[in-house]
């Protein structure tokens, strides 16, 4: 049996603080008014029906988080067998997103003037982006399918020419 990888860092660069334990456990820390626990539970019924109920429980919330930026870091080592979780943007105003760790799928809703910086395997390949404005995404891997779905100023950047193809 391989060795666990390390849990990542999640670091908030807005000053509330640096915790250790990965994604999951960045977003119950009540002091960052992030994930699950900000949603009221009719919200959180809503947002698992649109995710389909055998995700819903691997995904990781960031909800109404505003002027942040954010460090979602990569795990050393870490696999497609590790599990990966669904990343959720929701409400979000005027923050950056560097995204390092590998994830499922990348799900934006509802965002203004955010900056996401997609460096970490996303391994659907696919990013749905939902009645965004002004969001710029920028893409260091691969990803073959975008939805974007009534949105105003969407912009996709991507590193590299293969990455678009």
């Amino acid at each position: 049996m391989a060795a666990t990888p390390p849990l990542p860092t999640t670091k908030n660069e807005s000053g509330d603080g640096v915790w250790q334990g990965g994604l999951a456990e960045a977003i119950r820390q009540p002091a960052t008014s992030t994930g699950d626990d900000m949603l009221d539970p009719l919200e959180k019924k809503r947002l698992q029906a649109q995710l389909g109920a055998g995700k819903a429980k691997d995904t990781s919330y960031f909800v109404r988080k505003n002027g942040v930026n954010e460090v979602l870091a990569p795990v050393e080592g870490a696999t497609v067998d590790d599990g990966v979780s669904t990343l959720y943007f929701r409400e979000c105003e005027d923050s950056t997103f560097e995204i390092g760790t590998m994830s499922a799928k990348i799900l934006i809703d509802l965002c203004k003037n955010c900056r996401f910086l997609v460096r970490g395997k996303v391994v659907t390949a696919t990013i749905e982006m939902y009645k965004c404005e002004n969001a710029n995404v920028e893409l260091g891997v691969a990803i073959r399918t975008i939805q974007a779905d009534l949105c105003n100023g969407a912009h996709f950047h991507f590193s590299r020419r293969e990455d678009f193809d």
